[in-house]
């Protein structure tokens, strides 16, 4: 079902959210797509039914007690807009996240799905392999860049706009995770050679094929041995930078969960979703993106969990690891032989 949206004084960022019908004097009248609204509380759907039909679109308000009905009967609009941020009950949780699933395995429908820190982690399991807009206490700079591409017709192209400007364009982020696989895999195995460096003897409690080794010692080196100690050390020194300087200047997330998921495997200890989003330092729904991409580049990789179905842990891969190794002791080795 569309509805007709009648309006006196249009956005100009309306026009490409509809076809436009008739234009008379300073009145517009345009089809305008309809987005199913979700919500859990009667304040929280007011707000958002003002937003959206701010942003150019027409809604259809449902409570969160019909919502699971809604979802999966196939209630007509153009796309979705379930807001969990104020839910805390995490069966309900499960049926909803479940009710979209059932919905996208028959109709071909943009969602978008705006959840609380503590529910990402199954909300992250589930929509992997899906177009699901996630985003994490988001706000409605959040919401129209993610509303216009779960409406968009499959060919058409919309400009992504991006109010916050921490957070890149998509593509971007594709461009700089390529860049970040190329270089890891071009860290080869002679390079390496030339790095004395160590792993602790316990990495992973089991030899690699493909792991690194320890070089002999030159009489003029002395050996690196590149532990988990080492690599906590350059994250808090990392850190220590935002107090001396606006963080905003150094977001570089990619680099940050690179780090953080090469201290956790030579800890052997398993990483969350969630958690990996705090170590990013950014927004979570930037990290998201970011997650995403560089597990599509296997650079990441996912682990189920064994506990708990519905979660999945997040590792380093072994072709990143065997390059951020002889990386981290390169640098530390330029730093030592300048002192």
């Amino acid at each position: 079902m569309v509805g007709l949206e009648k309006s006196a004084s249009p956005n100009p960022s309306f026009y490409n959210l509809g076809n436009v019908q008739k234009s008379q004097g300073a009145l517009l009248y345009k089809t305008a797509p309809q987005i199913l609204v979700i919500a859990s509380d009667a304040e929280r759907q007011t707000e958002l039914e003002n937003s959206v039909t701010h942003m150019g679109f027409t809604t259809r308000m449902f409570p969160m007690d019909e919502a699971v009905e809604v979802l999966r009967n196939g209630m007509a609009g153009d796309a979705i807009l379930l807001d969990m941020t104020s839910l805390q009950d995490e069966k309900l949780a499960d049926e909803l996240m479940d009710a979209v699933l059932a919905r996208l395995s028959y109709d071909v429908i943009g969602v978008v799905l705006n959840i609380p820190l503590a529910f990402i982690d199954m909300a992250y399991n589930r929509f992997f392999e899906t177009d699901v807009q996630l985003l994490v206490s988001g706000d409605e700079k959040s919401w129209l860049p993610a509303l216009k591409k779960a409406v968009r017709p499959l060919s058409l192209t919309l400009h992504d706009v991006v109010s916050d400007t921490r957070r890149p364009p998509l593509k971007t982020i594709s461009e700089e995770v390529s860049r970040i696989a190329r270089m890891l895999e071009s860290l080869s195995s002679e390079e390496n050679a030339k790095m004395n460096y160590a792993l602790p003897s316990s990495f992973n409690g089991e030899s690699r094929s493909n792991g690194v080794v320890t070089t002999e010692a030159q009489p003029e080196q002395k050996k690196i041995n590149i532990n988990a100690a080492v690599v906590r050390a350059i994250i808090r020194s990392r850190r220590l930078r935002d107090q001396y300087f606006s963080a905003s200047l150094f977001a570089d997330p990619a680099w940050d969960m690179l780090l953080d998921l090469t201290a956790a495997r030579l800890e052997g200890r398993q990483v969350s979703v969630s958690s990996l989003c705090i170590a990013s330092a950014v927004p979570p729904t930037t990290a998201l993106r970011w997650i995403k991409s560089l597990t599509e580049e296997k650079i990441f990789v996912r682990i189920a969990d064994p506990r708990d179905g519905r979660r999945v842990f997040i590792q380093l891969s072994d072709m990143a690891m065997d390059a951020m190794i002889p990386y981290l002791a390169a640098s530390i080795s330029l730093v030592m032989r300048a002192l």
